[in-house]
């Protein structure tokens, strides 16, 4: 196993920096050391770091509970078998609203 930084939140947004996944199977997201409660994630992917769409699973948006700092957060099966090479992008949001994340905020990525 190994732990990677990112993605990372800069200041003022909702949406994170790109992450490649390169060769990794991700098990578990560590949330932050603080996090704009009540924001959860969703994932946006891309299989070429330029063009990203918001992930859906059985029609409905993926999307993950974030319940406090510092957090480990299992991913699903289904979530860990993105295709290698490709890039994710974390969005924080409640329901269909955004939340903004006032403060640089880094997840950490647990995988194999």
């Amino acid at each position: 196993m190994q732990i990677r930084n990112g993605p990372v939140f800069q200041a003022g947004q909702f949406l994170s920096d790109a992450f490649s996944l390169a060769q990794l199977d991700p098990y578990f997201l560590i949330t932050p050391d603080a996090w704009t409660a009540p924001a959860n994630l969703r994932f946006m992917f891309s299989p070429d770091g330029l063009t990203y769409n918001v992930v859906h699973y059985d029609g409905v948006p993926l999307e993950v509970l974030c319940p406090a700092p510092n957090a480990a957060v299992k991913l699903r099966p289904e979530m860990r078998t993105w295709p290698n090479g490709t890039y994710l992008k974390f969005l924080s949001a409640y329901n269909d609203s955004k939340i903004i994340q006032p403060v640089l905020r880094t997840f950490k990525l647990v995988a194999a």
